[in-house]
């Protein structure tokens, strides 16, 4: 379907396969859900497609900005423009009862300035390029992926089962929260600020530097958070372990656990401090050293 003006559709679509809204124009801008754009598509516009497989807005040639206000995916949902930008600035959710997914594709910056998932988590959530987030959080129910830089503008949380960012974190001055099961990263991670690394649920189990558990970061993966002021592993309701063998600080890190217990084998602190905030049982089986200040 092209249109030029404002798209309405008075009938629901069903169908097995997919649709696909674009302007006539390249360079026409779209505005989704309230947002601002030459092309304006309602909620209620969005909500026709909702008996169809998928639904694409937007041009692969685009050189307009696409421009969300707050969305309720109806359907599996990709967004396009070649170099548009994709703001989305309201809350981005699923349809009740659903988890639909979400990609964008543009070679421009991706923003997330609403939550996401908050009220429905989303299935999926795929940003092809560089991506900033100024929303508190970003919950879905299946993987989250940026496949380019990711840059975050506020304290934020990304909740996923799998993570998979493929150049890299820019924290800047802000805390920013990983909760998953599986963390993929690529690239560097900048910032003075504070990173928190969990498990998805509260009873999955932690394991560092080679140990065996539900989410599992290597030495390397914890080298990469070294510029960072503050590294923090695990969550406050945790109910699972946190265990390592032979773990070395990469900057000053806090682990903490609800009712979980915390076994570490020999520490190595690089100058660095460590804090152990748990209700369980904290077991040192081997040698600490190096560590600027222990705390339990």
């Amino acid at each position: 379907l092209r249109a030029g003006g404002a798209l309405t559709a008075g009938n629901t679509v069903t169908g097995r396969g997919g649709a696909v809204i674009e302007p006539v124009a390249v360079g026409t801008s779209l505005g989704i859900a309230g947002g601002t754009g030459s092309l304006q598509i309602s909620q209620a516009t969005l909500d026709r497609f909702a008996g169809i497989a998928s639904l694409t807005l937007g041009r692969s040639d685009g050189s307009g900005a696409v421009d969300v206000g707050n969305l309720v995916l109806p359907t599996t949902l990709t967004l396009r423009s070649s170099s548009g930008t994709v703001t989305f600035g309201g809350t981005v959710d699923s349809a009740t009862g659903f988890a639909h997914g979400l990609t964008v594709e543009t070679a421009a910056l991706t923003t997330f300035a609403g939550s996401v998932g908050g009220t429905n988590a989303l299935g999926s959530l795929s940003v092809a390029h560089a991506a900033q987030v100024d929303a508190a959080s970003v919950r879905t129910s299946g993987t989250q992926h940026y496949a380019g830089a990711l840059t975050f503008g506020a304290d934020s949380e990304l909740h996923a089962p799998a993570l998979l960012l493929d150049a890299g974190l820019a924290a800047g001055a802000h805390d920013v929260g990983l909760f998953t099961n599986s963390l993929g990263l690529a690239g560097s991670v900048s910032g003075t600020g504070s990173a928190g690394l969990a498990s998805f649920a509260a009873n999955g189990s932690i394991a560092l530097a080679g140990a065996a558990g539900t989410l599992e970061l290597s030495q390397s993966l914890l080298h990469q958070f070294a510029g960072l002021s503050l590294l923090r592993i695990g969550r406050a309701d945790g109910t699972a372990a946190i265990t390592a063998s032979a773990l070395t600080l990469a900057t000053d890190t806090t682990l903490h656990n609800g009712s979980g217990n915390v076994t570490l084998g020999t520490v190595a602190g690089n100058g660095h401090a460590l804090a152990v905030e748990a209700a369980g049982t904290t077991r040192f089986g081997g040698a600490v050293s190096g560590v600027s200040t222990l705390s339990t």
